[in-house]
């Protein structure tokens, strides 16, 4: 349970990232969306790697996993106001 949530933003950084490199650099508006996936996916390894890192530390499980739960929600909105133009 501690190393899953880990595990999912290092995957879904993994992958956003990696979507991000099939996108063309040229066209005027993909261009800045290739730009935001790519910042937004490295946040989100970042992220994962961080709490993995904190899940390795000898600490309480609470205090883990409220850890977790506050770099989550910060890369979150971070990703959010990255990504914020396309998603609306």
């Amino acid at each position: 349970q501690v190393l899953g949530v880990p595990a999912i933003f290092l995957v879904a950084g993994i992958l956003m990232a990696l979507r991000a490199l099939n996108m063309p650099e040229d066209d005027p508006l993909l261009g800045e969306q290739y730009h935001a996936q790519r910042i937004a996916g490295s946040s989100m390894v970042v992220a994962g790697a961080l709490m993995a890192v904190l899940s390795a530390l000898v600490f309480p499980d609470s205090m883990r996993q409220m850890g977790q739960a506050a770099i989550a929600a910060i890369d979150m909105l971070f990703v959010f106001l990255l990504l914020r133009p396309w998603l609306m």
